[in-house]
């Protein structure tokens, strides 16, 4: 499962830059909300080994899903220039 899961984080990388960069950081990241809502939903149903595998394809796209919109909501937020300084570490 964790293989399928893999797999499938690769190809989700690759749709949700695409949908990133077509709708706009804040549409796409609703959208993956919306769509990780269903797969939590689908992961507290009992089900068969076809849910099982839906699921793994599910939860490998959501993974790809939310590193893609980390950096991307950060850059549309903060902007280029103090993109790095979100991420330091103050003492």
């Amino acid at each position: 499962m964790l293989s399928t899961a893999a797999i499938f984080c690769l190809i989700g990388s690759y749709l949700w830059g695409w949908l990133d960069q077509k709708v706009g950081t804040k549409k796409a990241s609703m959208i993956y909300v919306l769509s990780y809502i269903v797969t939590i939903i689908l992961l507290l149903l009992e089900g068969n080994v076809i849910l099982t595998f839906i699921t793994a394809i599910a939860v490998g796209s959501g993974l790809a899903g939310i590193k893609n919109f980390i950096t991307s909501m950060t850059g549309t937020v903060y902007g280029r220039y103090d993109f790095a300084a979100i991420y330091e570490v103050h003492w």
